[in-house]
């Protein structure tokens, strides 16, 4: 009897999957599409803001403008609270500034290469 109960389950949680990746498989081109295209287009703002700004701004606001949109295309976002939006946005700025701050010293200080400031 426990192991009929068990199997069960098992066959419902796979059908649970089954259901949510079907669903999953019907929107999944339109965000990717949407992903892509957000994606290209913060790309040619970045080339175009990268002399102006310097590498450092233009690549902090790059990333994070990058991760936000992406998880704002994905539907994830829109399931937080507010608050966890809030901290979700304070760590994908403080990521997106240090991700810059490494980049550049590691093109500036260990390979040589001058990048705008």
């Amino acid at each position: 009897m426990p192991c009929l109960i068990r199997d069960s389950y098992e066959w419902l949680a796979a059908r649970r999957v089954r259901e949510d990746a079907t669903a999953l498989n019907a929107t999944a081109p339109k965000k990717g599409i949407l992903q892509w295209l957000t994606i290209v287009a913060l790309i040619i703002v970045y080339i175009n803001s990268f002399e102006r700004l310097g590498y450092i701004a233009s690549t902090a606001i790059f990333c994070f403008l990058n991760v936000v949109c992406l998880v704002i295309t994905s539907g994830e976002f829109q399931k937080l609270s507010n608050s966890r939006k809030l901290r979700n946005l304070a760590a994908y700025t403080v990521f997106a500034f240090a991700l810059s701050l490494v980049i550049y010293y590691v093109f500036t200080e260990l390979f040589n290469i001058p990048l705008p400031d």
